[in-house]
């Protein structure tokens, strides 16, 4: 079960199921930052770069926010939104969503039914009414999760999607209703974040054959630092005497 949020429901229904076989590993921190105090988080260098970045778009033609959240909004908006994100080099990879009719249909159900219960967020920087960078978020509870960001890569000296973040972090503060905004796998440090753990868990079954891969994965896991310890002084020792084969003679 790979990216357990340390506060998601399913690390802790985890963490709380009595004689559990569950070996986990902390794997990664996911960056979140505060709507009450976004502000202060944002160091004065990083903010004047940004308001520069968003004049210069603007000087451009009309700059202007569309936060899609009523389900006929989410839904063109998606629409919307998959395509700028596969405009640019995602789209040449073949990684970006609309590459995959699957994926598209995916991120389409996934919005509708978010949306049907007001709970989904596509958000949307538009210049002269083309769609230049795009966020899709959802939200649970009073956190939004920004699980996809996208942009035309026409404009990326100027960062429309650092353009976009901040100013749909400024809307969401100032709407009020919305506490943090969870970058998950986005990285935000621009923001100086705070974060999460992120684990990785193996949940073993309770079968003889559950219980032998559990017993070895565990050893495995109590051994990793003598062996750690081995390898070093292996390399050490290599070093000191000169690896064969190195023309280096060796030192004993």
């Amino acid at each position: 079960m790979p990216g357990l949020l340390e506060t998601s429901s399913a690390w802790s229904a985890l963490r709380g199921t009595p004689n559990s076989r569950i070996v986990s590993d902390e794997v990664r921190r996911c960056h979140y930052v505060l709507c009450r105090d976004f502000e202060n988080q944002l160091g004065m260098k990083a903010r004047a770069q940004l308001r520069k970045k968003r004049e210069r778009l603007a000087g451009l033609g009309t700059l202007s926010l569309e936060v899609a959240e009523r389900p006929d909004d989410v839904a063109r908006a998606t629409a919307d939104f998959i395509a700028v994100e596969g405009s640019g080099w995602k789209g040449s990879a073949g990684s970006a969503i609309r590459c995959d009719p699957r994926l598209v249909e995916f991120y389409q159900s996934v919005a509708a039914g978010f949306a049907a219960r007001g709970a989904a967020q596509i958000t949307l920087l538009r210049l002269d009414g083309r769609c230049i960078a795009g966020q899709y978020a959802l939200r649970g509870g009073r956190t939004l999760y920004l699980l996809k960001i996208g942009y035309d890569e026409e404009y990326a000296t100027m960062s429309p999607g650092q353009v976009l973040r901040d100013w749909s972090l400024r809307e969401n503060a100032a709407r009020g209703g919305i506490d943090e905004v969870n970058f998950s796998t986005a990285t935000a440090e621009r923001w100086h974040p705070e974060s999460y753990a992120v684990f990785e868990a193996m949940a073993f079954r309770r079968s003889l054959g559950g219980h032998a891969a559990y017993v070895a994965v565990r050893a495995k896991r109590a051994l990793r630092p003598a062996y750690r310890r081995w390898a070093d002084r292996w390399a050490r020792l290599r070093r000191r005497n000169g690896s064969p084969g190195d023309g280096r003679a060796s030192k004993d």
